[in-house]
């Protein structure tokens, strides 16, 4: 995660719901998503808003959480990683370091998504989907 996108996390500036999700936006989506597709994921997010305590709770768990990629390589299930090439949130090396890490893993790339890629590109992101399932074994 870049240094602009952690400010965006970090601001304790009192926001309401609507300004906390707008000001999330540029590090969750694509430049080229439609933004009726944007508008349309943000009414829906505004419905159920994230409080505070959540939030803070959500960051202070990512920032202490000693994490499980040691048990990575116990995954034995058929396992897809996918992932935008374009995410400012989370970093796309990291899904490399995941597929890497669990064994026969596929990591599929989707050019120029972001964060939320199944907005960004609902077809391709379902087309991933079923081929992965579709195709049986690794």
């Amino acid at each position: 995660m870049g240094p602009e996108a952690a400010a965006m996390l970090m601001d304790r500036s009192p926001k309401s719901p609507r300004e906390a999700v707008e000001a999330s936006l540029p590090f969750i989506y694509s430049a080229s998503t439609s933004q009726s597709a944007i508008d349309e994921d943000v009414e829906v997010r505004l419905r159920y808003p994230l409080r505070g305590k959540a939030y803070w709770g959500q960051l202070d768990a990512m920032r202490t959480h000693r994490g499980t990629f040691d048990r990575l390589g116990d995954i034995t299930a058929r396992t897809l990683v996918l992932h935008g090439d374009a995410d400012r949130l989370v970093q796309p090396a990291n899904a490399t370091l995941i597929a890497d890490a669990i064994p026969g893993a596929r990591l599929h790339w989707l050019p120029g998504a972001s964060h939320v890629f199944w907005t960004d590109q609902p077809d391709a992101t379902v087309a991933a989907v079923d081929e992965f399932l579709n195709r049986g074994g690794r």
